[in-house]
């Protein structure tokens, strides 16, 4: 279903969980508000600054916020963002008129939380993402492709590092449909790219006026392929055999990636994962970012329909956001959805 929300009407709150059980409303005292997703980062991030002055709880703004303490964004009632304190700028300057603090979402633990793990052979995906939630007491909900893995061996390797390799080999050895791993409301979601049930529509304004700005577009060949070798087992001298060649379209060159066959998958196995990634990767690369008013629900992975111009027409995915409160505007850096 498509949507569309007017942008000024959005009505923004700011709420504060202490470690010691007390909240607080810090919507008036805030001078600047955004969180962001960034492309290539599970972590979602939050910057605010407040005014620092003496509160209703007898201390200043910035003894009130204490490192560790959850912060949580609401659009319209609605929670967008939830999070911990997680850098405090201005905790030495006592005098200083506005406080700026880094939230993190629970990604941020599993990001700095180093493990090493065995899993033997013949456990999925979904199995094993839910095992490694468990380690932390977790809640996760998981509704993504599933794949039968080898044995794994994680060593020193931090934890949000291994859920990437689980689901992205899981996304090379079946339809090459990409996942977003994300926090919503505490719970580790787990689901393919474009999951959105609200398609929100991104146009010009009533009266037909242009309301994007910053645009640029970019096509790349930096992760083309057009060529996929299959590698079979080495023999006793390091020699890798080549089992099979699968050739995209060749019109920009030869640019070849490898597939290496294990014991655990069979050829019919390699070729699909080869068809896979050349379905995904033979074609240019093209993004486009730009600004406009702010959605405050749209999220990395969600599929939007823009409606500005002929270039900038039909269906995208998120690869990146940053919303501005403030400002009430978005920075969004889009991929063409075909």
């Amino acid at each position: 279903m498509s949507r569309m929300i007017n942008p000024a009407t959005t009505d923004y709150k700011v709420m504060l969980l202490r470690g010691d059980g007390n909240k607080y409303n810090i919507s008036q005292i805030l001078t600047d508000l955004n969180w962001q997703e960034a492309e290539g980062d599970f972590v979602q991030k939050a910057t605010i600054s407040l005014a620092n002055i003496k509160t209703s709880a007898g201390m200043s703004t910035e003894q009130l916020l204490s490192l560790c303490s959850l912060v949580f964004i609401f659009a319209n009632d609605k929670e967008v963002f939830r999070g911990e304190i997680w850098e405090h700028d201005d905790a030495t300057k006592p005098n200083t008129s506005t406080v700026t603090i880094t939230i993190c979402d629970r990604m941020i633990r599993f990001n700095q939380t180093k493990e090493s793990v065995y899993y033997p052979e013949g456990q999925t995906t979904k199995i094993l993402c839910e095992q490694t939630c468990q380690r932390s007491e977790t809640p996760i909900k998981y509704s993504y492709v599933d794949y039968t893995h080898g044995k794994i061996v994680f060593k020193n390797k931090n934890v949000e590092d291994q859920l990437n390799e689980l689901l992205t080999e899981a996304q090379s050895k079946n339809t090459g449909t990409k996942f977003v791993c994300q926090f919503e409301e505490g719970i580790l979601k787990i689901r393919p790219r474009g999951y959105n049930a609200d398609v929100y529509v991104l146009a010009n304004d009533d009266n037909g006026k242009a309301c994007i700005t910053g645009i640029e577009v970019k096509t790349s060949l930096s992760n083309f392929v057009s060529r996929v070798n299959i590698l079979g087992k080495a023999d006793t001298d390091g020699r890798e055999p080549i089992e099979n060649i699968i050739d995209g379209d060749l019109q920009y060159g030869v640019l070849t990636e490898i597939i290496y066959r294990d014991d655990t998958s069979t050829s019919d196995d390699a070729i699909t994962q080869a068809n896979t990634m050349i379905t995904e990767r033979n074609k240019p690369a093209e993004t486009i970012t730009f600004s406009v008013p702010d959605v405050p629900f749209i999220r990395k992975g969600h599929k939007v329909k823009c409606l500005y111009s002929e270039g900038i027409n039909g269906y995208f995915y998120v690869l990146s956001v940053t919303h501005n409160a403030t400002q009430r505007t978005m920075d969004l850096k889009l991929e063409r959805a075909v």
